[in-house]
């Protein structure tokens, strides 16, 4: 009878909730606050999604001429980088090694995408320096040797300059100051890495894996992709921070922020005896503010998990860097405005 009893009240339940979503969901009316409806608001954010669309389509047209020609000839599995970035010039002075593998059946030069306002030192190999030409924000890099599908090729950009906007007028890297300190954000979806590092910058082409060294001033600190491997004093006022993401990535989403950040840390416990470190580098100023704000995330990273599936770079960490204009869900690393 008590089994009866229970399993009665939940059919009834069951059979109303079938009911009501039979119905033609009616969309109320009512403004809002903001003075237009919830049918209005739907639309308003329709709209805007078709104008985001819209633009994004013509980025895309803008910098089809810029896709490198030969990127269907080769697969790029790496990055290890090296970035000094001055606080009073606003110059960026970096070293990019790019290592791939072939997918033609011979490859003897390859074709990245760097700005013409950014200047390239040198290009060199294991083999010694490599010639190459810097036009039409390409460069074509003539590799020391015919490669094949099985040998893996390698070579190192070593580049200066100050960035400057793209045909969109949008400059991927901001490079300035907040508060008095050193400040530093990119954002470079979609193709907009080039204004700043040279890469293979297209979406579909992801490396499996990426080095970041970034060498600043001591009195800020970076993030980035990743687990921070070391932080080291070079005794110059200078200090080099080592971040190394083991996943693969695309262009797009490799991240720096610089400023004078205060650093709090958390964790997710995703299992009995298992955490993963959630890091927040935010401004002082929001230190307190972010307490509250970011405690979620723990919990949050738990639901989602839950309702969706892990964290899928749950062997690193999750966190926020405070960018104070925009907000970006860089892989491990989300910016937030």
């Amino acid at each position: 009878m008590r089994t009866l009893n229970i399993i009665f009240p939940v059919v009834i339940l069951l059979m109303l909730t079938v009911s009501a979503f039979s119905q033609e969901i009616i969309m109320p009316e009512r403004e809002s606050d903001l003075g237009f409806s919830p049918r209005e608001h739907i639309q308003k954010l329709a709209d805007s999604k078709a104008r985001q669309l819209e633009r994004r389509l013509d980025y895309e047209k803008l910098y089809l001429p810029a896709v490198a020609t030969n990127w269907q000839e080769y697969d790029i599995g790496y990055y290890d980088i090296d970035w000094r970035l001055n606080d009073t010039t606003e110059t960026i002075h970096g070293a990019v090694g790019i290592y791939g593998f072939p997918t033609v059946s011979l490859l003897d030069s390859v074709m990245v995408n760097l700005s013409d306002a950014l200047i390239v030192d040198s290009i060199y190999s294991s083999a010694g320096l490599l010639a190459f030409t810097h036009t039409a924000h390409h460069i074509t890099v003539h590799l020391d040797t015919d490669y094949t599908p099985a040998d893996r090729f390698g070579f190192t950009v070593v580049y200066h300059g100050q960035p400057v906007p793209g045909p969109d007028g949008h400059e991927g890297i901001y490079i300035g100051s907040r508060s008095g300190a050193f400040y530093v954000y990119n954002s470079s979806e979609p193709y907009h890495s080039r204004q700043w590092w040279p890469c293979n910058d297209i979406p579909q082409d992801k490396a499996d894996s990426i080095d970041i060294r970034i060498t600043i001033d001591t009195s800020v600190t970076a993030a980035s992709n990743g687990l921070l491997m070391l932080d080291t004093d070079n005794g110059d006022a200078t200090h080099t921070m080592h971040w190394k993401h083991r996943y693969p990535i695309t262009t797009y989403l490799v991240c720096l922020g610089i400023s004078n950040y205060t650093v709090w840390e958390d964790y997710y416990h995703y299992s009995p005896t298992d955490s993963m470190p959630i890091y927040n580098y935010v401004f002082p100023d929001e230190y307190t503010n972010s307490l509250d704000t970011l405690s979620v995330t723990a919990y949050t990273l738990g639901l989602f998990a839950d309702l969706f599936g892990e964290y899928p770079f749950i062997d690193e960490r999750y966190g926020h860097t405070y960018s104070g204009i925009l907000g970006m869900e860089y892989q491990t690393n989300t910016f937030i405005a």
